[in-house]
């Protein structure tokens, strides 16, 4: 990171700054008209360098995470009108002396410029308050879209779930063909798959497996290649379909126009139940996973047979953080505590904790589930 950033100048100005060698400490003790004749800068630059430098510099890890969290992307603009930035005090320096977060945003040098508009009735001012407002709801998007690509990038570091039948079937609807993915080779070469994509059935004669036996049963076998192998088949499959942010969908007017058959994906905490069953089989019962988030109550029927390992069997119900990939099924209204609460059902395709999340506490809470329904 340039260091003059620190001091609330513009990375342009910055960078032309760096090029000739100009440092803090040079700035400081050279003066104004040295730095325009020695140095070719224009008198404004000199003035912003000289100015700027006098202040208290901003923590560099503030800095970072302002930056990171607006994109390097002016919030008010978005970029449409430079892609400059600086570092602007909400409430201005000069009053505030505020270093803070929450007095920082990130801004392009025109709406810099008219941030500091001086007057109430000056057209196109841009008060602290649509700073505020812009701030808030540009860091959101900046995280959305963020985790979104991650969604798309399968970017987990365990996958505790994945569902085979339910992958092989989304992609044959999507792709002309079952997707070819970095392990098919090897798979089929070790005879773990067939040309349909299918686990191979002989796996289960040969290692004197019930055919039923979940995936993480292959743990000596290929399993942990059979999993990324399918997990690469579903984040291809997705690639090539529109997939929603579950936050997105969770409004009434979303509801309104119709959310069912959307692929979505979820990535935050969840409530679930440790599966506990010894043996698993065809006919064991299904667990939940679930979030609430007034009014909506969303969960997520997990078929145990794709659970991928015993160490994810008990994860689950350590309100884990996950993404979650599924497709919406159905939508109830059912009452709850005397409330009325709109059930969202989603079909799992897999799930996995994620390396990066976002940056808030999911409002979820438990709910009295009778499980017996599902036996």
């Amino acid at each position: 990171m340039n260091n003059l950033i620190k001091y609330g100048i513009d990375n342009d100005l910055a960078t032309i700054a760096e090029s000739k060698n100009l440092n803090i400490s040079t700035i400081k003790n050279t003066s104004k008209r040295n730095l325009v004749d020695k140095y070719n800068l224009n008198d404004y630059q000199a003035t912003i360098l000289k100015r700027s430098i006098s202040r208290h510099p901003i923590d560099e890890d503030i800095i970072q995470e302002l930056l990171e969290r607006s994109a390097f992307t002016c919030c008010i603009c978005k970029g449409h009108k430079s892609d400059a930035y600086i570092i602007h005090h909400i409430e201005h320096y000069n009053k505030s002396q505020d270093n803070s977060y929450e007095n920082l945003a990130v801004l392009c040098p025109n709406d810099h410029e008219l941030a500091h508009r001086e007057g109430e009735a000056l057209a196109n001012k841009i008060t602290p308050k649509n700073i505020i407002r812009a701030k808030t709801k540009w860091e959101k998007e900046v995280e959305s879209n963020s985790i979104k690509r991650l969604a798309l990038d399968g970017d987990v570091n365990d996958l505790d779930y994945i569902n085979v039948n339910r992958v092989l079937e989304l992609a044959l609807q999507i792709n002309s063909e079952i997707p070819i993915t970095v392990y098919t080779d090897r798979l089929l070469d070790n005879n773990l798959i067939l040309k349909t994509g299918n686990i191979n059935p002989e796996l289960y004669e040969k290692y004197n497996l019930n055919k039923n036996t979940p995936l993480k049963f292959f743990a000596m076998y290929g399993s942990t290649m059979l999993i990324q192998h399918y997990y690469e088949m579903l984040l291809f499959t997705l690639s090539k379909i529109t997939l929603y942010d579950l936050d997105d969908l969770l409004k009434i007017s979303e509801i309104k126009k119709g959310i069912v058959g959307k692929y979505c994906f979820y990535s935050g905490g969840v409530y679930g139940r440790t599966y506990k069953e010894k043996i698993i089989d065809e006919n064991s019962t299904p667990t939940l996973i679930h979030i609430r988030r007034k009014p909506f109550f969303v969960e997520w029927k997990v078929d145990p047979m794709y659970i991928t390992s015993s160490t994810a069997s008990w994860r689950i119900g350590r309100r884990p953080v996950y993404l979650v990939y599924g497709k919406i099924i159905d939508i109830q209204e059912i009452e709850k505590d005397g409330e009325k609460t709109l059930l969202i059902d989603i079909r799992p395709y897999a799930f996995g904790i994620p390396n990066k999340s976002k940056q808030r506490t999911p409002d979820i809470h438990y709910r009295d589930i009778d499980y017996s329904q599902y036996e």
